[in-house]
């Protein structure tokens, strides 16, 4: 997602850093064209839970 340039980023020498709410406006835009309703919220809890299941997806893609 970073390279397609989904989410934006920034590099601090070879790492890649992806600045928090940068997360939680991927995820708020990714749920509204998910949900198909009129309201764009999105708990808290729920951004906090998407982007643990974003950062466990990366680590066990990295891993492999």
């Amino acid at each position: 997602m970073v390279m397609t340039g989904k989410i934006k980023f920034f590099t601090v020498g070879k790492r890649i850093k992806i600045p928090y709410m940068n997360l939680v406006k991927f995820i708020e835009e990714q749920t509204v064209k998910h949900n198909h309703c009129d309201t764009n919220f999105i708990s808290i809890e729920e951004i906090s839970q998407k982007i643990d299941e974003l950062i466990a997806g990366y680590s066990k893609t990295n891993l492999n």
